[in-house]
């Protein structure tokens, strides 16, 4: 008797040493699973999908702009908006930039509008383009 209750301890601890040994509490992600939003959530854009324009209203010179465009024609209607909110009547949009930053540099006689990936490079590009007497307007940059 003394045999078989030992041989079925031996088994016992077998069978109970080949069980899996989990180090995880349970109803916790599983290691090394990637968790993603949920469909809506959170920012869905992908990179390099940011754009920013300028308007302005060739009735009483105003402008507006945004950096903030999800698309294009989305940058357009914002820049529009913000020259029609800051005074602007008939605005319509005259620059876009995508994934890059924009300067508008003006005097009395002219404006110049340059997107370039940085933003100090645009700034001289567009001081340099208007001339003399030109002072930055607008800059800001429509990137992640």
């Amino acid at each position: 008797m003394k045999i078989v209750i030992r041989s079925s301890r031996v088994w016992l601890a077998f069978l109970v040493s080949a069980l899996p040994a989990f180090a995880q509490q349970p109803g916790s992600v599983d290691y090394n699973q990637v968790l993603l939003p949920a469909l809506g959530m959170g920012d869905t854009i992908r990179a390099g999908d940011r754009w920013g324009a300028v308007a302005v209203s060739q009735a009483n010179g105003r402008g507006g702009w945004t950096v903030d465009g999800k698309s294009e024609a989305h940058a357009e209607s914002l820049a529009v908006r913000n020259c029609t909110e800051r005074g602007g009547h008939e605005c319509q949009a005259v620059f876009t930039f995508q994934d890059s930053c924009g300067v508008v540099a003006t005097n009395a006689h002219r404006s110049k509008f340059v997107a370039r990936p940085d933003i100090e490079v645009a700034r001289r590009r567009a001081l340099r383009l208007c001339g003399s007497d030109c002072r930055v307007l607008f800059e800001g940059c429509a990137v992640d």
